[in-house]
């Protein structure tokens, strides 16, 4: 026997019921809350100055100022006994030659004088984007190993100063170092900078870095 047009209105009715009441319920079941943000913070500063990478690279630019020194006084004592033994010269062709000879070589030690501060200083620039690598490249195994989100600078740390010069706005100054800062707080028991340090140095003791 075939249902009657009315059975087959009323099932349709109860099912659109059942599907809308299923989704009613599933709207109704709560989304679960995003998992906060774990924050810590480094003392760049303290790291920078504190992991063996740091001394490592101290002392390769120390030998290479002392050698600059070195080589710069070796230099000058050559110049200045030349400059010595002209004067003792009598006017003539040699004394001019000499003089010529001796302003072509201070021209030349002055150039390289400015060569060899180009080459510490290029050598200072790599240790500081040695050091930087280093320090972003721990930190982020760092925050894995914790499960730390975020891991930012702490530029909080220390005050502000003044500066007390005829030439230099101390007012500039001040507000130069206020505006240039970005946490005004952070508590002490996110700061993960003994972790990082302590981490630095153990992978620098792991792998010894080759000589420079």
């Amino acid at each position: 026997m075939r249902p009657s047009v009315p059975t087959i209105l009323l099932l349709a009715a109860l099912i659109a019921a059942l599907a809308y009441q299923a989704g009613a319920n599933r709207a109704a079941v709560p989304a679960a809350a995003p998992r906060p943000t774990v924050v810590g913070t480094i003392d760049l500063g303290r790291v920078l100055e504190q992991v063996t990478a740091r001394a490592e690279w101290d002392a390769t630019i120390r030998s290479l100022e002392e050698g600059l020194a070195s080589a710069l006084r070796s230099k000058q004592e050559t110049l200045t006994a030349e400059q010595a033994r002209i004067l003792e010269l009598p006017e003539g062709a040699e004394k001019n030659e000499r003089r010529e000879k001796l302003a072509f070589d201070l021209f030349e030690t002055e150039a390289w004088i400015k060569w060899k501060r180009a080459e510490a200083d290029r050598e200072r620039s790599l240790m500081w984007r040695d050091l930087y690598r280093l320090t972003k490249e721990e930190a982020g195994r760092l925050a894995a190993a914790q499960g730390v989100d975020l891991l930012i600078v702490n530029d909080s740390v220390g005050e502000i100063r003044s500066i007390d010069e005829a030439n230099v706005s101390a007012e500039a100054v001040v507000l130069q170092q206020i505006t240039s800062r970005r946490v005004l707080y952070a508590a002490r028991d996110i700061d993960l900078t003994d972790q990082l340090i302590t981490r630095m140095n153990n992978a620098g003791a792991a792998a010894p870095r080759p000589a420079r």
